[in-house]
């Protein structure tokens, strides 16, 4: 019953292309030349130090302690969390579960309604094998997303997780419902029916 998001399903079947597919190629900011601050400017600087370097239209340098990717960011705070969400996908896949969680936690601050977060959060946590939190996201993104398959896999696969196959079942088929090839719910349906025939 464990889900590996390794699997070749899961790149062919677009599990976690899916989640970003909401705006995949955002406009990317250019960095802006340092500026030049002078001392006369106090009004200037604390709106500067009350502002993220995104509201500000500034790149953001990587973060040092795990890596985060938040080099060439739109000016965008949604658009941008859309980007590290893109990001954190591939680190998940590659097992830097750490690093993913960060470049998540920044996405989530930048735009927390974003549901591409919501479902980041539930495919991480699958990962981790974290049945309660997974439900959670999964819940959230299908909640904020109900017409977005992948979600209804996401929320499936949480279910399976924690040990409800019948609800991951139901989940998996509602995703067919909305999309009707998707792939990866129709291999989990598949996959199930043969352990519920033994």
């Amino acid at each position: 019953n464990t889900v590996n998001l390794g699997d070749p399903i899961f790149h062919q079947t677009g599990y976690f292309s899916c989640i970003v597919a909401e705006d995949a190629s955002p406009a990317v900011a250019e960095t802006p030349p340092p500026s030049t601050k002078s001392p006369s400017e106090p009004a200037k600087e604390a709106r500067a130090a009350s502002s993220t370097p995104v509201e500000r239209g500034e790149a953001e340098p990587e973060a040092p302690s795990l890596g985060i990717p938040t080099e060439n960011l739109p000016r965008d705070p949604a658009r941008a969390s859309d980007v590290l969400v893109h990001r954190a996908l591939p680190l998940i896949r590659g097992g830097e579960l750490d690093r993913a969680e960060a470049t998540l936690d920044r996405a989530w601050e930048l735009d927390p309604r974003n549901p591409q977060a919501m479902a980041g959060y539930a495919a991480l946590y699958i990962e981790r094998k974290d049945g309660d939190r997974a439900l959670k996201w999964a819940k959230k993104a299908v909640k904020k997303r109900s017409r977005r398959a992948q979600y209804h896999v996401l929320y499936g696969d949480a279910l399976r997780l924690r040990g409800d196959l019948d609800g991951a079942r139901k989940a998996w088929r509602k995703a067919l419902a909305i999309e009707p090839g998707n792939r990866a719910a129709k291999a989990r349906l598949a996959e199930s029916s043969e352990k519920l025939v033994k």
